[in-house]
C-alpha cells in the first residue's frame, strides 16, 4: 500500500519521504518512487521520523507493521506527543472489527474520549474533508 500510495504521488508530481531500515529490503522491496528516502536502524526509530516528517497520518489497509504504527501514532497522540490528524481509511470496512474492539476497551473503562484520538473515513472525499479542516 506504501508503494502504491508514493507511485501515486510521484506521478502526480507531489513529493514523498520514504522511511525505512536498509535491511528491511531483505523482506520486501524498498520504493524507489520517493522523493527522498531516509535510512534508519530500526522499526522505532522508523516511526519517531514519521512524526517529525509528518503533517497527519493516513492508516490505510495493511498488516500487522499497519497495526503497531497506528496504536503507536495514537499512544503519542493521547500523551500530547503531537496533535496531528489521525485518519483511519476503513476501505470497505476494514479496520470494522477493530472499531469494535477498541469501543468495546472504551465501555469496560479501559480508555475515555478515544473519538478525539482519531477520525474514520469510508473514502478518499471523506480523507480529504478531514483533512481541510
Amino acid at each position: 500500500m506504501m508503494g502504491a500510495c508514493a507511485r501515486g504521488v510521484h506521478d502526480n508530481d507531489g513529493k514523498s519521504i520514504g522511511i525505512a531500515p536498509e535491511w528491511i529490503g531483505g523482506f520486501e522491496p524498498l520504493c524507489e518512487k520517493c522523493s527522498e528516502f531516509i535510512y534508519v536502524d530500526s522499526m522505532d526509530e522508523r516511526k519517531n521520523k514519521f512524526v517529525e516528517n509528518s503533517d497527519a497520518f493516513i492508516i490505510a489497509p495493511g498488516g500487522i507493521g499497519t497495526l503497531d504504527e497506528f496504536f503507536e501514532i495514537i499512544t503519542l497522540k493521547k500523551l500530547k506527543q503531537h496533535n496531528k490528524d489521525i485518519i483511519v481509511f476503513n476501505i470497505d470496512g476494514f479496520f470494522n472489527k477493530m472499531f469494535e474492539m477498541i469501543d468495546e476497551m472504551g465501555e469496560k473503562g479501559f480508555l475515555y474520549k478515544q473519538e478525539e484520538l482519531f477520525k474514520i473515513a469510508n473514502d478518499i472525499e471523506s480523507i480529504q474533508k478531514c483533512l481541510k479542516k
